[in-house]
């Protein structure tokens, strides 16, 4: 039930997305600020996620450090859509070995936190000069 609940949260992201780059657009795009929780969303994206690893055969693992605080306020949805497209191409692009999402606690100042959130996998890579390419609307590397 759950990944069900799951994958029609996805869905309707998927729908979000098509109208967020028409906000983007238009600048009239608007970032939440409630309660998260990062472990949760991580967990359920390699969850979601996990049944295609399951048929390529390769591996999908979900790591948050024990120092990434537990009460953050974000934009559960963005957060969300951003880690299932990076790991969701992660998986698309690995023929053998396995996706491994990590998220790290960086620094915490003046009220805010900072993450880092890392995509690990064993696929073919990006090139280094492609890095930054992976941001760009509309854009493959």
């Amino acid at each position: 039930v759950d990944a069900i609940h799951e994958s029609g949260s996805t869905l309707l992201s998927l729908i979000n997305d098509i109208l967020d780059y028409s906000k983007i657009a238009a600048e009239k795009l608007d970032i939440d600020a409630a309660p998260v929780s990062i472990r949760t969303i991580v967990q359920g994206v390699a969850e979601l996620l996990s049944p295609r690893a399951a048929q390529k055969n390769i591996e999908i693992a979900a790591f948050v450090a024990p120092t990434v605080p537990a009460g953050l306020l974000g934009d559960e949805m963005r957060l969300r859509q951003i880690l299932l497209n990076l790991a969701g191409n992660a998986v698309k692009f690995t023929e053998r070995g396995g996706v491994c999402l990590e998220v790290h606690h960086v620094s915490s100042r003046d009220g805010l936190c900072r993450l880092r959130v890392d995509v690990r996998d064993t696929g073919v890579g990006i090139a280094e000069e492609d890095l930054a390419l992976i941001f760009d609307e509309f854009s493959q590397a």
